[in-house]
């Protein structure tokens, strides 16, 4: 089962690897095929867009808005680097 496979992912931090860090505590929803929007409680902290072969990871809570802080070669680099300050 993939992301896109669920309308809501969360990753319980209970259930996580200790290397994510606070990324295990964030959600993260699929908005369109390649961008997901990753909430941290119920702030939103970012966005992340699949644009192969990177994850672009995006801060800011519009879309449209958010600025680039970073590409990875995987979705958990990404939602690490958003929610390191979240």
């Amino acid at each position: 089962m993939t992301i896109l496979d669920r309308t809501r992912t969360e990753i319980a931090a209970s259930e996580t690897h200790p290397s994510l860090g606070s990324a295990g505590a964030a959600e993260v929803s699929p908005v369109t095929a390649t961008l997901y929007r990753v909430t941290f409680g119920d702030d939103i902290v970012g966005y992340i867009d699949y644009v192969e072969p990177l994850w672009i990871a995006y801060r800011g809570t519009r879309s449209d808005l958010a600025v680039e802080s970073g590409q990875h070669r995987s979705m958990v680099l990404a939602l690490r680097e958003l929610t390191a300050r979240a």
